[in-house]
């Protein structure tokens, strides 16, 4: 494992600074206010130093995208190793329902990314995160080339969790299928199609169920 100097670590915090900021900035204000100008005024930097680290305002916005697996990685490793691994992301799931709204893991920051990552296809983030800046990344800060790659956090995270026992396919099947039930849950709550759901912690518990029970029991 690398180790980084106080110089590299310090120009990682300030990139995770500016996407955070665009991420707050776009729950609280909107996409049109949503600017590289308040986004440099609320990260306290220079346009300069923005320009440093990414090309526009959405390659920002992947790049907080691109560390939230990181974060549920840690969220994993801090849990208690008393769970299987349904029951330890059902939990999961609770505790990101649960964060503070500002909290960059919080149900509502994560509908106002997926809302707003609606409006662009996948090779519109590989054009846009493949633009150079310029800037030297560490191995920590890779761009992440697929799916597989996105994922890899919470996949090992989930095989040191299960001592091993899960391959490294289970673990990426159960990482998204983590996503998919928390994406079902956030729709599912806006829409006023379903009138027979209970509250969000209800709709997580169900679909968690219904993962643990097998989509094989469904009638």
């Amino acid at each position: 494992m690398v180790t980084l100097g106080r110089r590299d670590q310090k120009k990682i915090e300030t990139k995770r600074r500016i996407a955070e900021v665009a991420v707050q900035l776009l729950r609280e204000v909107g996409e049109e206010k949503t600017t590289i100008s308040a986004i440099v005024d609320r990260a306290d930097v220079s346009q300069r130093t923005f320009y440093n680290y990414f090309s526009n305002r959405e390659e920002a916005i992947f790049y907080f995208v691109e560390r939230l697996p990181h974060a549920i990685a840690k969220m994993i490793q801090a849990s208690p190793q008393n769970k299987k691994t349904v029951e330890l992301l059902e939990m999961l799931a609770i505790e990101i329902i649960n964060e503070p709204q500002e909290s960059s893991v919080s149900i509502h920051t994560l509908v106002v990314v997926l809302q707003h990552l609606e409006h662009y296809s996948v090779a519109d983030y590989i054009q846009c995160r493949g633009e150079d800046t310029g800037e030297e990344l560490s191995e920590h800060e890779k761009v992440p080339e697929n799916t597989l790659d996105f994922f890899l956090p919470v996949i090992d995270a989930l095989q040191e969790y299960s001592g091993n026992k899960l391959t490294r396919f289970e673990a990426f099947i159960l990482g998204q299928t983590f996503v998919m039930v928390m994406k079902s849950v956030i729709e599912a709550h806006d829409s006023l199609l379903f009138d027979d759901l209970g509250s969000v912690q209800e709709m997580v518990h169900e679909g968690f169920k219904i993962l643990s029970r097998g989509l094989g029991t469904l009638a």
